[in-house]
């Protein structure tokens, strides 16, 4: 590894040796509680030799600093941490890709096959979703194990922890957010740390680069009023669409929020039935929905019937409380096709979790009786 062109500060030095040693600490003990009590050691063994490496790591770490502080080799500092931390996270990568290279990472649980969407973890959903395509595995594998090995190269260890931030970003936020568990949370943690101080540390020259670049048009266009014009007018009218995207996107998730089908969002079960006046069961009647799916993004909208079949529906509502649900070919964008046979038309009262619908379907009245119930849609930070 070639020396720096100048050395970070000493607050920031200090920061990376921290990082080094919490690196190396977490490297010994995923080592040791993986490896050490699989070859037969028991776990108080495991855990006293953990515990001598992390104080030797710490004093190590500490002593290093000082004394290259002490030499004034400020440049050295910076040469061991950076070395200590492109070589460790090149291990973890390459130890992690290798088995999604293989097909063995992500093998979802046929407990959570057998299971309701609903009823599986975080955790299931996780590894299910990634690995249900091969594909995904492989190219997840590929973009752990080869700059991995490029972090162990002087001429391409810093090009390989760029590419490395989203990858590992991406692995620290599966762990944080679907509950992942064990040591794989502060692993995953320090190595996207580890991973941004080694692109940290080269700053000088990213600034210097940046400040290089020039990507100003020839003299010759920049003397020209028409190329100045036609400039002027294109940046205006994309500064002027970013600012209709976010003001229209602004305003439809205020309207949204207010209106009366965000006020139904959520699954409505049939509690009870009236046809033409009279109480009835409406096993076989498939103009009866069994299911109300009423969701956030209305395009997704369904009914079950009571046969099991779900089908996509286009539902209106107001505010003076009238409605009309017609089925559709399909659910989501695209130009759908409606049967108007099926299409429901009455009012609506929603009372505390219960809603009713006092409709008229084809040449029949109907007053259905739908009880709100789990789950509900997720909702954002605000």
């Amino acid at each position: 590894m070639r020396a720096m062109v100048a050395s970070l500060t000493r607050t920031e030095q200090v920061v990376g040796t921290v990082i080094s040693t919490w690196l190396v600490c977490t490297f010994w003990t995923y080592l040791l509680l993986a490896e050490i009590v699989r070859r037969g050691f028991t776990e108080d063994q495991a855990w006293l030799v953990l515990g001598v490496l992390v104080v030797a790591t710490i004093a190590a770490a500490v002593v290093l600093h000082r004394r290259f502080r002490r030499l004034a080799r400020h440049e050295l500092i910076d040469y061991v941490n950076v070395g200590v931390q492109r070589y460790v996270v090149g291990m973890f990568m390459i130890h992690y890709g290798i088995p999604k290279l293989l097909g063995r990472f992500f093998d979802y649980e046929l407990q959570a096959l057998d299971s309701a969407m609903a009823e599986a973890s975080e955790f299931q959903l996780a590894w299910y979703f990634y690995g249900k395509k091969p594909w995904q595995e492989l190219f997840v594998g590929i973009m752990e194990f080869i700059p991995g090995c490029l972090l162990f190269y002087r001429k391409t260890y810093y090009a390989a922890a760029v590419v490395l931030v989203p990858v590992v970003g991406q692995v620290f936020v599966l762990n944080a957010f679907f509950k992942i568990g064990g040591i794989t949370l502060p692993l995953a943690l320090v190595i996207l740390i580890a991973d941004l101080f080694i692109v940290y540390s080269e700053k000088s020259r990213i600034v210097d680069w940046i400040r290089s670049l020039d990507f100003s048009p020839p003299a010759s266009l920049l003397d020209d009023k028409g190329v100045r014009r036609w400039g002027r007018v294109m940046r205006g009218a994309a500064m002027a669409y970013a600012v209709y995207t976010v003001g229209s996107n602004v305003w439809r998730s205020h309207t949204l929020s207010d209106s009366p089908h965000s006020q139904l969002v959520g699954v409505y079960s049939l509690e009870s039935a009236r046809k033409n006046g009279d109480s009835f069961d409406p096993t076989t009647d498939r103009r009866v929905y069994r299911d109300l799916y009423i969701e956030r993004q209305q395009r997704w909208d369904r009914v079950r019937r009571f046969s099991g079949e779900l089908a996509a529906v286009l539902l209106r509502v107001d505010r003076s409380h009238t409605f009309e649900l017609t089925v559709k070919d399909h659910a989501g964008d695209g130009r759908a096709n409606l049967d108007s046979s099926s299409a429901l038309r009455g009012e609506w009262a929603l009372s505390g979790n219960t809603l009713t619908l006092k409709s008229t379907q084809s040449s029949d009245t109907f007053e259905l009786h739908y009880v709100r119930r789990n789950p509900m849609p997720k909702r954002w930070l605000w």
